[in-house]
C-alpha cells in the first residue's frame, strides 16, 4: 500500500511503503541513498534481514520524497532521507508498537548527517497521528534539543522520552595488516598474533577464501550442531542460503590441513566495506582462543582485498572494539496515552516483577527504564473549548 504524506519540517513529501516485497522492489535505491549519506553497506542484504523478521515484525518503510518527484520512476537524487521501522505482530494482529531493527538502529534512519534526528522525530509524530500506541526509533547521531522535539510533536497527546549513547562498530583498515594492527590495543594486537601462532605449532591450518556452495549438508548440520552458539538449524541453513544467492555475499572459512572446519566468518562486501555478520568457532579449542585466530586470519584476508572499512554488524565484545570509531547515537521512545499503551507497559512491569530481567527487545526495556525521564505534550485545544464565549 502507498501513501503520501506532506512534511513541511524537511521540505518533503513522505511515500510509506508496507510490507517486504514493496521495500525490497526499493533495495537498489536504498543502497544508493546509504551510499549518499555516508551510510554506506547499511542497506545490504535487505532480502536477509526482512526475512529474518516477517514471521512476528512486519515492516514500514518511510521515504522522504522531494516535491514533485514521480512516484513511477524514482532515483535516488528524488529521495531526502529513508525511515525503516517494525510493528510488532501478536498471533498475525497488529499492535502498534513500532520499532526499531536491533539495538544500534543500523539501518533504521537513512539521511544525511544534519537531519537524521529531525526526521526520526517527524516519522514518530507521522506513525502516532496514523495507528501507532508505542514508537522507538536509534539511529546515529544526537538528538535535537528538547525544544526541537517539543515542537514538532507539539499537540500529539503524548508522553516521549530519549536516551544518548555511544557504540561502535566501524573499524579502518589500512593498507598493510601490520598498520592495520598498529591502530590496536597492545594487548589485542598481542593475543589476535600469538594465538595463531601458538595453535601453528600444533597443527597446520589453511584459510578458504570463499566456502559458499562447498558445504555439505551434512558439513552444515555439524558445524551448527559443533559452534559456541548453536542456533536452530532452519536458521543456519537460511543464513548459508542467503550468503550464496544474495549479491556481495561471502563465506570465509579456516581449517586443519586434513579439512575439520574450526570456524567461519560470514557477511558482505559492498565496495570497500566488509560488513561481518556473524562468526562461527568450533567448541573444543577454547584454551586456542579460535575468535583471535579466525579474526586475525580474516583481517589479513581483508586487507589483501583492498578493503577499507569493517563494519562489525551489530557490534562485537571482543577487545578490539576499543579501536572502533566511535559514534554517536540516540533513542527515542514516543508513546500515546491509549488503553494499549497502558496495557504495554503494564505487561512489561509483570515480566520483571516475575522473572526480575528485562525482555531481549530495546523498547520494552526503555519503556520501564525508571532512570529516563519523560515528558508529557497535551493534545492540542479544540477549537469549541478554546472560542470565548460572547457576552449575553
Amino acid at each position: 500500500m502507498l501513501k503520501t504524506i506532506q512534511l513541511q519540517r524537511v521540505g518533503a513529501f513522505a511515500l510509506v511503503l508496507e510490507g517486504r516485497e514493496a521495500i525490497l522492489e526499493r533495495s537498489a535505491l536504498l543502497e544508493e541513498l546509504a551510499d549518499r549519506c555516508d551510510q554506506t553497506g547499511t542497506m545490504c542484504a535487505l532480502h536477509h534481514f526482512l526475512d529474518a523478521t516477517q514471521a512476528f515484525k512486519f515492516p514500514r518503510l518511510y521515504l522522504l520524497l522531494y516535491p514533485g518527484a514521480p512516484l513511477d520512476r524514482l532515483r535516488c537524487e528524488h529521495i531526502h532521507a529513508a525511515v525503516l521501522l517494525f510493528e510488532h505482530r501478536l498471533l498475525g494482529f497488529a499492535t502498534g508498537i513500532f520499532a526499531t531493527d536491533g539495538y544500534n538502529g543500523f539501518r533504521t534512519v537513512i539521511a544525511p548527517e544534519p537531519e537524521r534526528r529531525a526526521v526520526a522525530v517527524i516519522v514518530a509524530r507521522l506513525l502516532l497521528e496514523q495507528d501507532a500506541h508505542v514508537v522507538k526509533i536509534s539511529g546515529e547521531g544526537r538528538l535535537e534539543s528538547t525544544e526541537s522535539i517539543t515542537t514538532l510533536m507539539e499537540g500529539c497527546d503524548v508522553s516521549w522520552t530519549r536516551r544518548e549513547r555511544e557504540f561502535r562498530y566501524v573499524f579502518p583498515l589500512a593498507d598493510t595488516i601490520e598498520e592495520t594492527l598498529a591502530s590496536m590495543g597492545k594487548s589485542t594486537r598481542f593475543n589476535l598474533r600469538y594465538y595463531r601462532r601458538r595453535l601453528l605449532r600444533r597443527m597446520s591450518c589453511e584459510t578458504v577464501a570463499d566456502v559458499r556452495g562447498k558445504l555439505s549438508r551434512q558439513e552444515l548440520e555439524w558445524l551448527n550442531k559443533n559452534s559456541l552458539n548453536p542456533i536452530p538449524f532452519a536458521d543456519f541453513l537460511k543464513r548459508y542460503d542467503d550468503l550464496c544467492n544474495l549479491p556481495g555475499g561471502y563465506l570465509f572459512g579456516v581449517r586443519e590441513a586434513g579439512g575439520q572446519w574450526l570456524g567461519l566468518v560470514a557477511g558482505w562486501h559492498y565496495g570497500t566495506t566488509t560488513i561481518l555478520h556473524w562468526q562461527l568457532n568450533v567448541r573444543g579449542y577454547e584454551k586456542d582462543s579460535l575468535i583471535n585466530v579466525i579474526r586475525s586470519y580474516f583481517l589479513e584476508h581483508e586487507v589483501q582485498l583492498g578493503a577499507h572499512k569493517l563494519v562489525i554488524h551489530g557490534g562485537t565484545a571482543h577487545s578490539m572494539v576499543h579501536s572502533f570509531l566511535p559514534y554517536p547515537a540516540f533513542d527515542l521512545v514516543v508513546r500515546r496515552h491509549t488503553l494499549r499503551s497502558a496495557l504495554i507497559r503494564f505487561c512489561i512491569k509483570i515480566q520483571l516483577f516475575i522473572f526480575s530481567k528485562p525482555p531481549k527487545e530495546g523498547l520494552f526495556t526503555l519503556l520501564t527504564d525508571k532512570s529516563l525521564k519523560w515528558s508529557y505534550l497535551p493534545s492540542a485545544p479544540s477549537r469549541l473549548t478554546s472560542r470565548k464565549r460572547r457576552p449575553a
